[in-house]
């Protein structure tokens, strides 16, 4: 089926944020801010079960519609921090990991001209670290 001749705001997004409006995404914010579901899924993917989490979705399957999307896994929001930056600032294992497997550059540096495994390291983020340099499973 064709999304042509839909309200454009029934068509799926090119940022993949359509998916998380209904449950109260502030996705104007994160349209301002330049970021896509990618960096939504880097700040938010928690275990349904933790009690801190502010949404509730199967992150597995919005990461896979992501991918499927075509989703700009490397773009940077007004910040300058792609996805994978996000997750490490968030300490957020999960999608850091499924970023990396999906092909997310670990060159890319931050406005600070950082590296992602040196702020890893200065930050404490030894399991993020580890991902990084293959030594985590």
């Amino acid at each position: 089926p064709s999304d042509k001749g839909l309200i454009p705001w029934l068509q799926p997004a090119d940022d993949g944020l359509d998916l998380v409006i209904a449950q109260g995404a502030d996705v104007k914010s994160m349209r301002l801010a330049r970021e896509n579901l990618f960096h939504f899924i880097a700040r938010y993917w928690r275990s349904p079960r933790n009690e801190r989490s502010h949404y509730k979705f199967d992150y597995q399957k919005l990461f896979r519609i992501a991918v499927d999307r075509g989703i700009d896994i490397e773009q940077k929001n007004t910040d300058a921090l792609t996805p994978l930056w996000v997750a490490m600032h968030a300490n957020n294992f999960r999608a850091f990991k499924k970023l990396l497997e999906a092909g997310a550059d670990t060159e890319v540096k931050n406005p600070d001209g950082k590296h992602l495994r040196e702020a890893c390291g200065e930050m404490g983020r030894k399991l993020l670290l580890g991902l990084i340099e293959g030594e985590a499973k």
